[in-house]
């Protein structure tokens, strides 16, 4: 086959293995033809040398690579002659473990690198664990929290790949956590029913060079050398060449199904808004009171335009550059201190596959940072200005491989290191900031606005903006489903009717003191409904103590008490629960005159 573009033959009856050998170190590299079946003969195929070190002193050793033209992690593998048969196995088992995933999980499963390999790695070790005395849960969370610990992230980033990320309503709004362990045990099954043509010749003497065993499809003097397998003692891990652009890919600004934004005569609806700025080339703030929705409408954005390649993270009073920007750690196994990356620059390189001795990788994950006035912004994102205004930044910090730096010029093309961080010109940040929370906030510098596009989420805020048709128009938002039974006194159509009027009077009274989102009304009437399911009765004060009123630090006494006066026209409330949370969680005297 000449140079250019060309694909692997696996027409055969055989297992296609792309593979190559270091004659210097006496070591073969096998790569996955299957997600290889294209492949250029014009770059050579890489592993790192640390790779085959490993091989040569433990047999056997894996590298988790990126792929250029599609979205999955490729596991390559080196071995010795003593230990090929054992690679080729390995190679095979994954393989087959794929194509179950490809049945049996939804299509989208392998639909970016991360939770690609989580994903596979986690079905994987499922399958080879054979303790029978754990449940189908039991052993889902072992294997999951070995793959966490070999990543170094934490089991919810694991369990989110599995969970969120994988099983969700047409909407996008729900999931189904069992799912994955059912869709688990329907793998197994087909596993364990299914021909293994491997699992003969592994136990016996196979003889890699036969055509029945396996065939080992080696590049050729015709583009790539011989042995396929390029080391390096400068590592070259090849461009920041990220395949995705997220506003290419996308039509429109995004539907937010489960929300409702009151419509504003003279502009246009909030996701377009959002939708503008964000194409315009500038990250987005979304300002409102609690419960607005602020949180959700942002990861709405970024599922619509990134799909699972997000990050949220809360901003904390005792942020620094240390937490977002990075800084040095000491290292449990040898006291070293080495740079790990904060929240920031994560977003660019992922840090688990790097503890992992895999090479580092380019990402592109969008940042949504959660209540961002609670942070000095100064002090939490210093470096962060400059690359967010299209300049390189080197930081004050070093690695093996030479100084840490911060390309936020679109136009530069650094080397793919342990140290450079890309930012890549499509890289979104968005954060949520909550208007009436000014006792807990920090200044934003002018420096720091002038990079943000600040968009307004709608909600009513003014008491005699609230009604029970409003109140309606968030109904036929919210999947609250309410009592089929008469056990209240009321048929359905009459119940609804009697929580509209409830809570838009119980919302009305809100507003007058403080302004709060439809999220908080949300929540009381989920409270309220789980009351009716269980004593059938319509009671409301504990769920505006539960919801509401820790909204209200700040306010003084004699307003709450209006407050609680106000929603006591309401049948169904009763003060004394809302009254004594006034007084001990908002330290508010009550007591009559």
């Amino acid at each position: 086959m000449g140079r250019g573009w060309g694909s692997l033959d696996d027409s055969g009856d055989y297992f296609v293995v792309l593979a190559g050998y270091n004659e210097e170190k006496d070591v073969f590299a096998l790569w996955d033809a299957d997600l290889r079946r294209e492949f250029s003969y014009s770059e050579t195929v890489q592993i790192k040398e640390k790779t085959l070190d490993g091989a040569v002193e433990n047999g056997i050793e894996t590298q988790i690579r990126d792929l250029k033209k599609r979205p999955e992690k490729e596991v390559a593998i080196a071995a010795t002659p003593d230990s090929l048969r054992e690679a080729i196995v390995r190679r095979a088992r994954r393989e087959h473990v794929r194509s179950l995933a490809d049945e049996h999980l939804p299509d989208d499963w392998n639909d970016s690198p991360s939770k690609h390999y989580q994903i596979e790695e986690v079905v994987l070790r499922f399958l080879l664990d054979d303790r029978e005395d754990l449940t189908t849960e039991e052993r889902r969370l072992l294997v999951q929290q070995s793959v966490a610990d070999d990543l170094n992230v934490n089991l919810s980033t694991i369990q989110d790949k599995c969970g969120r990320k994988l099983y969700r309503d047409e909407d996008g709004t729900d999931y189904h956590p069992d799912y994955f362990d059912s869709d688990l045990e329907a793998i197994e099954g087909d596993w364990e029913a299914s021909d293994d043509p491997w699992q003969g010749w592994d136990a016996g003497e196979a003889d890699a060079s036969t055509a029945d065993a396996a065939t080992l499809e080696a590049t050729d003097a015709s583009g790539m050398d011989d042995t396929a397998a390029k080391t390096d003692s400068e590592p070259d891990w090849g461009s920041w060449d990220l395949p995705r652009d997220a506003f290419e890919t996308v039509e429109g600004p995004p539907t937010a199904e489960r929300l409702h934004f009151p419509a504003e005569d003279d502009e246009p609806p909030v996701t377009h808004q959002i939708h503008d700025a964000l194409r315009s080339g500038k990250h987005v703030v979304l300002t409102g009171p609690p419960g607005s929705g602020k949180t959700e409408l942002a990861e709405v954005v970024c599922d619509h335009y990134v799909g699972d390649d997000y990050e949220l993270a809360t901003a904390t009073d005792d942020w620094t550059t240390f937490d977002t920007i990075g800084g040095y750690r000491q290292q449990r196994d040898d006291g070293r201190l080495e740079f790990e990356p904060g929240v920031f620059l994560r977003r660019f390189l992922d840090p688990g596959l790097r503890k992992a001795d895999a090479e580092p990788e380019p990402e592109n994950e969008w940042l949504v940072i959660d209540e961002l006035n609670r942070a000095d912004i100064d002090k939490a994102f210093g470096s962060l200005f400059s690359a967010l205004t299209g300049n390189n930044v080197t930081l004050p910090f070093d690695t093996e491989g030479g100084s840490v730096t911060l390309h936020g010029d679109p136009d530069d093309d650094p080397p793919v290191t342990d140290h450079d961080y890309y930012v890549p010109d499509d890289w979104r940040l968005l954060a949520t900031m909550n208007t009436d929370d000014k006792s807990s906030l920090y200044r934003l510098s002018y420096a720091f606005m002038r990079r943000f596009a600040f968009v307004s989420v709608p909600v009513p805020t003014e008491a005699d903006e609230i009604s029970p048709e409003l109140v309606g128009e968030y109904f036929d938002h919210w999947d609250t489903e309410l009592p089929d039974e008469d056990a209240i006194g009321a048929d359905g159509d009459d119940l609804e009717t009697r929580l509209r009027d409830d809570l838009a009077d119980i919302w009305s009274a809100v507003q007058a003191v403080r302004p709060v989102g439809p999220a908080l009304v949300e929540d009381v009437l989920n409270h309220a409904v789980q009351t009716m399911e269980a004593r059938g009765v319509v009671e409301y004060g504990p769920a505006v103590a539960a919801h509401v009123l820790p909204q209200l630090d700040g306010v003084r006494g004699d307003e709450i008490d209006d407050l609680l006066g106000e929603m006591e026209t309401v049948e169904g409330f009763d003060r004394a629960s809302a009254e004594r949370f006034a007084e001990d969680f908002l330290d508010a005297d009550l007591s009559d005159e």
